[in-house]
């Protein structure tokens, strides 16, 4: 672009977010050892989940370069203001830093990387606030900036829920699910949302049981369970996570 090297355009916008990334999901690695072909071992669930990642930040770089190509063309025809240029680059420069903090961790596994795409939602909303003041009908193209500026949000976003998707995912083997902690009695949890359902329609709908009341309760029907266990799934019931195979990590106090 033709701006002035003083500009806070200059330096920003386009800046790459990850370098080339090999064999990502590509051709599988073949291995031979004393002249025979070895069989790969079966790959974690975690390594796939990885190479989703890194297509969903290569996609989020693609599209942010693409339209920083598109403002920096349209900054050419007719100088984009000096405040819209800092809003602009600022977010650019706040979705690469995230992503960026993915790619630099030893161990990005879904809790850290869905929690570094989810701090991007407030960077989207505040960004969107600002684009409303900032964004004005003085340039000659001021459609197109506008319709260039909500595309980058919706990409930022588009990348938030694929992220939180990939984490999401449960992965089978034998038809089974594939999860790291120890299985959910299903029996019992059902039989505990059916407890609490008779209990809030005799109490009310803001009204919620005491785990020992509930531990108690299922004991009497069969089901074994800790006082633990039971507040955890009173709390999943409360959040609306109760059917999920794998619960959303929460930030210990």
């Amino acid at each position: 672009m033709n701006a002035d090297p003083l500009s806070v355009w200059s330096g920003l916008i386009g800046t790459r977010v990850i370098p080339a990334v090999s064999n990502t999901g590509g051709a599988p690695v073949r291995k031979v050892r004393d002249g025979v072909l070895v069989s790969p071992p079966l790959s974690r669930e975690d390594g796939h989940r990885k190479k989703l990642y890194l297509l969903f930040i290569g996609q989020l770089n693609a599209a942010l370069c693409e339209r920083a190509r598109t403002a920096e063309r349209l900054h050419e025809e007719m100088e984009i203001p000096l405040s819209l240029q800092a809003l602009v680059c600022e977010f650019h420069k706040d979705v690469i830093q995230a992503v960026q903090k993915t790619l630099g961790r030893s161990r990005s596994g879904a809790p850290t990387t869905l929690a570094d795409a989810r701090k991007l939602v407030s960077k989207v909303r505040d960004f969107e606030l600002k684009l409303d003041l900032e964004l004005t009908h003085d340039h000659i193209r001021a459609f197109d900036l506008a319709v260039c500026m909500r595309d980058l949000c919706d990409d930022v976003r588009h990348y938030i829920r694929q992220i939180e998707l990939t984490a999401g995912i449960v992965f089978l083997r034998a038809s089974k699910p594939l999860i790291s902690n120890r299985p959910t009695n299903w029996s019992a949890k059902n039989e505990l949302a059916v407890l609490i359902s008779d209990f809030k329609n005799a109490r009310g709908d803001d009204a919620w049981p005491s785990g020992a009341a509930m531990r108690a309760a299922l004991k009497r029907r069969g089901h074994e369970c800790s006082e633990r266990t039971v507040r955890s799934w009173i709390q999943q019931l409360k959040s609306g996570s109760a059917g999920f195979f794998v619960q959303p990590k929460t930030k210990r106090q």
